[in-house]
């Protein structure tokens, strides 16, 4: 049933308003907004479907937003890869290509800086500690039998108090 989904779901890649493209665009807006996009849904869509910008925008958002869309598509094709660290650095790398963060050095890589979630009191991971942290989080999430919705919320939540990346670690 999975494997059906997921070529069903990839055959209607490049098909206008498909299942693909709804989520896509779904979860682009969300996850962006997670990190404050300040893209709406009807400029997300003019950027995505016709490389048109609308609004007011910083330059990283616009290129974070593209590199979003991209890394969706990579995440989706290897639905079913183990995640790993180096997994994780890449997309992290290409999520930033191009950015202010990238041209700092900061792409790709685990921080070196302690980080926090703004606005919250939310104590996150010290730099020495998001590998091990992350070994851990990786080891629980593979001795589970059967992943289920709640299991993937919660590694969403491990991974944001992990905060391993200097910045996006919403998207």
């Amino acid at each position: 049933m999975e494997n059906k989904f997921l070529h069903t779901l990839l055959e209607t890649k490049c098909l206008k308003n498909s299942l693909y493209s709804i989520l896509k665009h779904s979860f682009l807006y969300h996850s962006n907004k997670i990190e404050g996009s300040t893209f709406t849904t009807e400029s997300l869509a003019l950027l995505l479907d016709k490389n048109v910008v609308t609004g007011k925008h910083t330059l990283d958002d616009v290129q974070e937003t593209v590199n979003s869309s991209y890394v969706f598509d990579t995440i989706v094709e290897t639905l079913g890869t183990k995640i790993n660290h180096s997994f994780l650095k890449n997309i992290h790398s290409s999520l930033m290509f191009n950015t202010t963060l990238h041209a700092k050095g900061f792409s790709g890589i685990y921080k070196t800086i302690p980080n926090m979630i703004i606005g919250t009191d939310t104590k996150v991971a010290q730099p020495f500690e998001v590998e091990p942290k992350l070994d851990e989080l990786f080891e629980w999430y593979y001795s589970l039998e059967k992943v289920t919705l709640d299991d993937i919320a919660e590694f969403h939540y491990r991974f944001e108090l992990i905060h391993p990346f200097q910045d996006g670690n919403g998207r």
